[in-house]
């Protein structure tokens, strides 16, 4: 297991995603005030579509 702390919860999310991306599963836990904050990252991830193993 591997944690990181994120700076924001914008950069968190994106972190996630390209680990996502690369076939490692990711998950990015904030507050609900946060995801105000990482909602762009959020919406343009719903264009990529999920993969499932």
């Amino acid at each position: 297991m591997y944690a990181e702390w994120a700076p924001n919860e914008k950069v968190a999310v994106e972190v996630a995603l390209g680990a996502s991306m690369a076939g490692a599963r990711a998950l990015a836990v904030m507050k609900h005030v946060g995801v105000n904050v990482a909602a762009d990252p959020i919406f343009t991830a719903s264009y990529t579509g999920v993969r499932e193993i």
